[in-house]
């Protein structure tokens, strides 16, 4: 398959929206649950942003071919 840059773009930017949905829910989880996680929720969320936004800065530039 040949996807575009757009559409790679797109592709990340879900994961990285899905990256901070999943590490909201996981600390939204953890203050009901008195057993605690094994990963930490905020460099997930931290790692996901930065996902996504560097995605959208790729979507939204020009392509220079």
């Amino acid at each position: 398959m040949d996807f575009s840059r757009h559409e790679i773009a797109l592709m990340a930017m879900a994961f990285g929206v899905a990256m901070v949905c999943l590490a909201a829910w996981m600390q939204h989880r953890r203050k009901y649950r008195l057993m605690p996680t094994l990963v930490a929720p905020i460099p997930l969320m931290i790692f996901g942003f930065a996902i996504a936004l560097i995605s959208l800065v790729v979507f939204i530039l020009p392509s220079r071919l």
